[in-house]
C-alpha cells in the first residue's frame, strides 16, 4: 500500500487486483508484475489441469503438463494481445503442450483411483459415474478437435 498526500492508502501500482479480467491481468504481468501472473495461475490451474486431464488421460501427465503449460505462458507473455481472450491464448498453449506430448509420449492406460469414500448413496454415485463415463467415452470417438471442441464448451463454458 502507498500513502497518498491526504493521508489514504491505495494498492502499490502493478499489484494485482483480484477483480480484474484475465486480460488486465495480463497485461500488468506483461509489465512485469509477478503478482498478476501468480493471479492468472490461480484463476486458471484447475480449468486447465482438468482439460488436459481428459485428453490425456493420466493424472500425472496432466498436472506436468499443466505446470508446463504456465511456463510456457510466462515465457511468451510478451506476444500476448490483450485484445483477445486470456483463456483462448492459454487454452491454446495448453493444446499444443498436449499435442508435443502425444507425439513423444508411450502410449500406456492409467488405472482408475479407488473412490466410493464418504458416499452417502453408492447405487446413485455409481450410476452417475457410469453415465459421466459413457458420454466422454463416446466424445473420444470424435475427430480430436470435435472432442476438443465439446470440452471446452461443455467442461469449460467457452
Amino acid at each position: 500500500m502507498v500513502a497518498t498526500p491526504h493521508g489514504s492508502t491505495q494498492p502499490e501500482a502493478g499489484l494485482a487486483n483480484t477483480d480484474s479480467s484475465p486480460e488486465h491481468l495480463a497485461q500488468a504481468a506483461q509489465a512485469g508484475c509477478v503478482v498478476a501472473f501468480e493471479e492468472l495461475v490461480v484463476r486458471f490451474e484447475a480449468p486447465i489441469f482438468n482439460f488436459l486431464r481428459r485428453f490425456i488421460r493420466n493424472h500425472h501427465d496432466a498436472e506436468d503438463l499443466t505446470q508446463e503449460t504456465f511456463l510456457r505462458a510466462f515465457r511468451s507473455l510478451s506476444r500476448y494481445d490483450p485484445a483477445f481472450s486470456f483463456a483462448s491464448w492459454l487454452f491454446m498453449i495448453a493444446r499444443r503442450t498436449a499435442a508435443t506430448h502425444f507425439r513423444s509420449a508411450p502410449r500406456f492406460t492409467e488405472l482408475p483411483l479407488q473412490e466410493g469414500a464418504g458416499v452417502d448413496n453408492p447405487a446413485t454415485a455409481l450410476e452417475d459415474k457410469d453415465q459421466r463415463e459413457s458420454i466422454w467415452k463416446l466424445v473420444q470417438r470424435l475427430k480430436p478437435k470435435q472432442a476438443e471442441a465439446l470440452w471446452l464448451r461443455y467442461a469449460e463454458g467457452f
